[in-house]
Formats: structure tokens, sequence, C-alpha cells
């Protein structure tokens, strides 16, 4: 490729990009609020573990035997 057509072609990216910027400035981005309603209760526990340690890497910060998390009161 000559050295002119790859200033062209350079140069119309340049032109290209700086048509997309201006297309960008001109779009009004709106909110937008999204609702999702809680489903019903699928059970009593929602989460049991044997054996769980915690940490990161060779660094544990606690060790159990047997974990279980169950669903709190909904505050709504």
């Amino acid at each position: 490729m000559s050295q002119k057509a790859r200033q062209k072609q350079s140069k119309a990216r340049v032109s290209a990009y700086e048509r997309l910027l201006a297309l960008e400035s001109s779009v009004e981005l709106g909110t937008v609020e999204l609702h999702i309603p809680s489903g019903p209760r699928l059970g009593e526990l929602v989460v049991e573990g044997e054996h769980v340690v915690k940490g990161f890497g060779d660094r544990s910060s606690s060790r159990t035997s047997r974990s279980r998390c169950r669903p709190v009161a909904s505050l709504a």
C-alpha cells in the first residue's frame, strides 16, 4: 500500500470516529425502572454446606464442619 493510500485510510478512520462521537453526544439517555416481583418461597433452607473453609489463597479465616442458612422474614 502506498504512502498516500495509508494517509487516506487513516484520515477516513479519524473522520468516521468523529462522526460516531457526534452521534453519541446527540443521543439522550433516559431512566428505566425495572421491577422484578419476588416469587413464592420454594423451601425453608436457602443453603447448606459441610466442611466449608472461608479464606483467600492459602490463608483461611474460618472453618466450619456444617453450615445452614435459613431465609429471613420479608421486610416488605
